[in-house]
């Protein structure tokens, strides 16, 4: 059987979920066996893809060109392929079309066997992300959405690992309403994931992790195009009327060392407005839905 190695270029947890899936479906397709390099613990697919090699992201294989091949640890591959993040489509169909799949299911990662942490009925929800646009920018959005939900039986959890993230001028700390579990590597994320009822969050990895755990996802976010995550269990909450999408746009080139990146409007008043527009009551009247 041909034996492939596929490099993640992108060390996201979001792109490494979406992309997981994808490789699968370019593995049953192509009748191959695939190793693939992650920025990730195999561990955490052990059980979702078992028949796919996980090898630590700073090691690749070497080329042998008298062979023809590649080589890593006495194992010989056919071919090494790496896959980047396309901004301009869809995370998993950027991933699709440089594997050259038109199909695939939705993405896993291992669950937690562990005991209920939290014994009253109670929601995960992530704040946090890698730049000022990706996050819920309405004022204090978070705290009064925490104590709407307190109030109608839900317990909203907060699972960032920082307290508190941003920039200098701009830093986003949880909310005084939700109950705290910051510092928790992965695996506790996941515990914590594993028995909320659903969860709440951004255009970042922790919403790619409660989708690929087959929980509901309520994802607040303006900067990305409404293809571009995922849409089973999902309710999407954006603002259609005001500048929206920016990120996915080929006219823009999305600075990630720019923490308060915003091409068009930076330094105004309309700076972030696509989500700085969107209310906790607007978002609760969409979690409605769910409980």
């Amino acid at each position: 059987m041909k034996r492939i190695v596929i490099k993640v270029q992108s060390k996201a947890l979001g792109d490494i979920i979406g992309a997981m899936a994808v490789i699968d479906a370019f593995r049953k397709k192509e009748s191959v066996e695939v190793s693939v390099c992650l920025n990730l613990d195999g561990s955490f697919f052990k059980r979702s893809y078992p028949e796919i090699e996980v090898i630590p992201y700073d090691n690749e294989p070497a080329f042998y060109p008298d062979q023809s091949e590649w080589i890593l640890d006495g194992k010989v591959y056919n071919e090494f392929r790496r896959i980047f993040y396309k901004f301009d489509k869809p995370l998993m169909q950027g991933y699709a079309d440089q594997l050259g799949v038109t199909e695939w299911e939705r993405p896993k990662i291992d669950t937690s066997d562990s005991e209920r942490p939290v014994k009253s009925r109670y929601a995960c929800f992530s704040m946090h992300s890698t730049a000022q646009c990706k996050h819920w920018n309405y004022p204090d959005g978070w705290d009064k959405l925490c104590r709407i939900l307190r109030k109608s039986g839900v317990t909203p959890v907060c699972i960032d690992r920082h307290e508190k993230f941003g920039a200098p001028g701009e830093w986003n700390e949880s909310p005084r309403a939700a109950v705290k579990k910051h510092g928790m590597d992965l695996a506790g994320i996941i515990e914590y994931i594993s028995h909320c009822d659903f969860f709440i969050g951004l255009s970042s990895g922790l919403s790619w992790v409660a989708h690929a755990m087959g929980k509901p996802v309520v994802m607040i976010s303006g900067v990305t195009s409404l293809e571009n995550e995922f849409s089973e269990d999902t309710i999407r909450i954006s603002n259609p009327g005001v500048c929206n999408g920016c990120i996915n746009k080929i006219e823009h080139t999305f600075d990630s060392g720019d923490w308060f990146w915003c091409p068009i409007h930076k330094g105004t008043e309309r700076q972030f407005e696509c989500t700085k527009t969107i209310t906790p009551e607007q978002v609760f009247e969409k979690i409605k839905q769910i409980i």
